[in-house]
């Protein structure tokens, strides 16, 4: 009668257990028949699949590594002397790196086209401004790409902007080598000169061309609705710390008008109204992100309707 109860005990314990024993088998991969997962890489992904957060409601979050705390906020009034703010207060490597890309991409695209009509304002503007990035890269505190090629690209940046005004072979060939020397740069080639260029500063009204394109064309579009908001909130910051970049790089004083306060105080009312807008992008509040960017407007307009 023992044995037989010892028995049963024993077989109601292996009937229990084998649930539990079936479970895990099912649950643990076999890790020599596995492959790892497919990895896309950033092209295949833009290509390939649509953003799946274009079909959420409401705004859409940053990653964390994106989302600002109050220790790492810009000063809400930060200095704004040109000697003394370093561009890295002002923006990330991460924007001057994809705005001197995309730069280089439209100046290819019109030097192979030809230099006609409205192509030519076009690129004029994109030299002058890719004069004020290369400026901010050789400035930057910190590792940044392209900083031991930036003053020189800056400076030639400029020449080739200023070219523009005048068409002819020799203007012509400082383009076409500008542009040349960008393109090898931008894919991780040395360029072929080194040598410093004297260039009188890139040319102020092209600068404020470029603002007023990122203003009017560009986060105002994006502030109509909420959906656009959340496509287009990373571009948001990118727009604001390139115009802090722009709006402090014309205070310099070899611009005439630097000598004038109005001027000045409006230049640098700009620079303080763009950080506001990043940090408002930042902390994801679209009231307060629409507030600044209307005090940046008037800001601005003030300043090019008495300046431009």
């Amino acid at each position: 009668m023992t044995n037989f109860i010892g028995c049963l005990t024993l077989a109601f314990g292996i009937l229990s257990a084998g649930p539990m024993m079936a479970k895990e088998t099912e649950v643990a991969p076999d890790s020599h028949k596995r492959a790892w997962p497919p990895v896309w890489s950033q092209e295949v992904r833009e290509v390939f699949f649509e953003n799946a957060f274009d079909q959420l409601q409401g705004v859409q979050a940053l990653p964390l590594f994106h989302r600002a705390s109050k220790a790492s906020a810009p000063a809400e009034k930060p200095p704004l002397d040109e000697k003394n703010t370093p561009p890295s207060n002002l923006v990330s490597g991460e924007t001057l790196e994809t705005e001197i890309k995309r730069l280089q991409l439209a100046l290819a695209a019109s030097h192979r086209q030809g230099w006609g009509g409205e192509s030519r304002h076009a690129a004029q503007q994109q030299l002058a401004v890719l004069s004020v990035l290369f400026d901010s890269v050789s400035r930057y505190e910190g590792n940044i790409r392209w900083k031991a090629h930036a003053e020189v690209m800056s400076r030639q940046s400029a020449a080739a902007s200023h070219a523009l005004d005048r068409e002819n072979a020799a203007n012509d060939d400082v383009i076409s080598q500008t542009i040349e020397q960008l393109t090898a740069l931008v894919r991780g080639e040395r360029p072929s000169s080194r040598n410093l260029v004297e260039a009188p500063p890139p040319i102020r009204r092209a600068i404020m061309r470029r603002m007023e394109i990122s203003r009017e064309d560009r986060i105002a579009a994006w502030l109509e609705d909420s959906d656009e908001f959340a496509r287009h909130r990373e571009d948001l910051r990118h727009e604001a710390e390139l115009l802090a970049v722009l709006c402090q790089f014309i205070q310099r004083p070899e611009y005439e008008e630097a000598s004038d306060e109005e001027y000045l105080y409006a230049a640098r009312s700009g620079v303080t109204d763009a950080l506001k807008l990043r940090e408002a992008v930042f902390q994801a509040d679209l009231m307060e992100i629409k507030q600044a960017a209307a005090k940046l407007e008037m800001s601005c307009t003030h300043c090019h309707d008495t300046f431009r």
